[in-house]
């Protein structure tokens, strides 16, 4: 009798008992993002992108990019921050996976600060390493991530959330105006969705269904390669809530930072990610 009202309230509080979180909604930080205007960014206000997550890497310590919390166990990526020159990366167990409060400058001040471990990767099985397609990746945690004010999921999107031409999002992230991944503090920028004629001048003449475009053609205001993983976010006006519309792909050009950046398009991926996550024994809960 006791389990069978156990996995009855389980039903209730979610699709399934694993990584369930009760109270935690998606998308909701507890701190306003200040919506100000990585480069050409400003530091965020502590716990503004409380699903931001630094990937340290294990060979020689370096910042090789972000990912976004979207379950208590799951993070979602891009494919080619866990690649090397040489192909996939085989060992994982020397990296790090910190919260958004991190400090990548003065280690110092990272007293406080949540350290994860990465379990195992789930990389899109059409990942294309040379024209980048598909470029997104899970990241399963070792430990489960215990939620707080510095650690919330971001919401995926569903149909209704589908942003249009000239809507304003938000990237944030840890690498700086030189690309040397050493920014200090997170960084955010805003980046208004474009139409994919503007993005194809900049960067092919095909724009795959599969990605969007985003950003500036000036105005010194980009992400970096450090940022590639970052999750572009976008606002509900009618409730605050956030959702995660792209992920940093193609772009990064610190240098000039004038021209748009290509983002893998969430709305499209939604299907893969929840399925595989389900393949995994994880229910996407929101």
């Amino acid at each position: 009798m006791v389990l069978y009202v156990a996995l009855s309230l389980c039903v209730l509080l979610s699709a399934g008992c694993l990584g369930v979180t009760p109270g935690v909604p998606c998308g909701v930080p507890v701190t306003s993002s200040g919506h100000k205007r990585i480069v050409g960014g400003h530091v965020a206000m502590n716990n503004a992108w409380p699903w931001m997550i630094y990937i340290q890497s294990g060979v020689d310590g370096s910042n090789v990019g972000s990912a976004a919390v979207i379950h208590p166990s799951v993070l979602l990526t891009s494919a080619q921050v866990l690649q090397t020159t040489s192909g996939p990366v085989k060992d994982f167990r020397d990296w790090k996976l910190y919260d958004s409060s991190y400090d990548n400058s003065v280690h110092a001040n990272n007293r406080g600060v949540q350290l994860y471990h990465i379990d195992h990767v789930i990389i899109h099985p059409q990942y294309n390493d040379t024209n980048l397609l598909n470029d997104l990746a899970l990241i399963v945690t070792t430990e489960e991530i215990s939620f707080s004010n510095a650690t919330r999921p971001v919401c995926l999107p569903d149909a209704t959330h589908r942003y249009a031409t000239g809507d304003v999002c938000y990237l944030a992230g840890w690498d700086d105006q030189s690309g040397s991944g050493n920014a200090g503090r997170l960084q955010q920028v805003d980046l208004p969705i474009l139409q994919d004629s503007v993005c194809m001048k900049h960067w092919t003449d095909v724009l795959p269904e599969t990605e969007i475009c985003a950003g500036y053609e000036a105005g010194h205001k980009d992400f970096c390669t450090g940022d590639i993983g970052s999750p572009l976010v976008c606002q509900d006006k009618s409730n605050s809530v956030w959702y995660i519309q792209g992920v940093a792909s193609s772009g990064g050009d610190c240098k000039t930072a004038d021209e748009p950046g290509l983002f893998e398009d969430i709305l499209v991926y939604r299907n893969w990610i929840q399925s595989t996550m389900a393949a995994a024994g994880y229910t996407y809960q929101y």
